[in-house]
């Protein structure tokens, strides 16, 4: 299902996908502001795209996605129950580099893991998150890039 974000960018989510209300971005996320999300009911996986304003000159020194992906992280320490940073994230895209890490966490007592991992498009900072309690690691990577690999500027 593809989808644009703030009208700059276009992605794609896997086919069996159904797009998140706001509020269960802001459930997942603490917030709707700038993101939009989809989910995957049985294999209960969540994925989430936001972006930043447009960072320009001076900015744009201290907005990067390195930040972005620390925000995240303190983020995810705050609301996510025993989360730990599990692995570094770092892949080509054809607009350019793609940074992030990988992580764990419980809920409600069962484990579960994730990702977060931004790139720089039109000048705005994209952070692309997944979450989940699946074992299924395979399919989550596979939905995962293929989300990231989607993000085209239009």
């Amino acid at each position: 299902m593809k989808t644009r974000l703030n009208n700059e960018v276009s992605i794609e989510y896997p086919e069996s996908f159904m797009l998140m209300s706001a509020e269960e971005l802001e459930r997942y996320f603490s917030s709707s502001l700038r993101r939009s999300g989809a989910k995957e009911p049985k294999k209960n996986f969540i994925v989430s795209v936001s972006w930043t304003k447009r960072t320009e000159f001076p900015a744009s020194l201290f907005v990067n996605e390195k930040s972005c992906l620390n925000s995240c992280a303190a983020r995810c320490r705050r609301t996510l129950e025993d989360f730990m940073q599990d692995g570094d994230i770092s892949k080509d895209h054809h607009a350019g580099r793609v940074s992030g890490f990988e992580y764990s966490y419980t809920s409600g007592g069962k484990p579960c893991h994730g990702a977060a991992a931004a790139i720089k498009l039109n000048g705005r900072i994209y952070l692309a998150e997944y979450r989940t309690d699946s074992f299924d690691r395979m399919y989550c990577n596979m939905a995962f890039n293929m989300v990231l690999s989607s993000m085209k500027a239009l």
